[in-house]
């Protein structure tokens, strides 16, 4: 917000831009679910590095409105990797399994979350703010290695 100008209180508004974006990414991901099937692992990949890309431009923006876009197409990534996610799992994985492998990946995804929240205040302390997102930027940059993975060991499958 300093960056910005703006007062603390204004944080909700980006908070709701990206809410907005959340919405629209679920929707435009349901509208276009068969083009999405077909090339997920693409999309997976090309979302998380317009995830990465958006990250870096939210903490350089000295705009609000740039910085509200970016808020809007975060939460519109989010949203798709979640349901392009969702409906691999759902295709991968054995309808009888589908329940454990949530259970698994649920608990994961939330200890990411807190060790990453944890070890932010440290990383902020030995780099500024933009430094911590820079990395954060980096690190969601560097899930493309698996999704390369995936997207290999996946071709592979289909060609046995």
């Amino acid at each position: 917000m300093e960056r910005l100008g703006l007062p603390k209180e204004s944080v909700q508004w980006f908070a709701a831009a990206e809410g907005i974006g959340m919405l629209l990414g679920g929707g435009l991901a349901v509208t276009l679910s068969s083009f999405v099937e077909k090339n997920s692992k693409y999309i997976l990949t090309t979302t998380i590095i317009a995830l990465s890309l958006i990250t870096i431009i939210e903490i350089l923006s000295f705009w609000p409105l740039l910085t509200a876009a970016a808020r809007i197409l975060s939460g519109l990534s989010a949203a798709f990797i979640q349901v392009i996610f969702s409906t691999m799992m759902m295709k991968e994985v054995a309808a009888d399994y589908i329940g454990r492998t949530n259970g698994i990946i649920m608990p994961l995804m939330m200890a990411g979350l807190l060790l990453g929240s944890a070890s932010s205040g440290f990383i902020v302390l030995k780099v500024d703010l933009i430094g911590a997102y820079i990395f954060s930027a980096l690190l969601t940059l560097s899930c493309i290695i698996l999704t390369s993975r995936l997207h290999l060991k996946k071709a592979a499958l289909r060609t046995n």
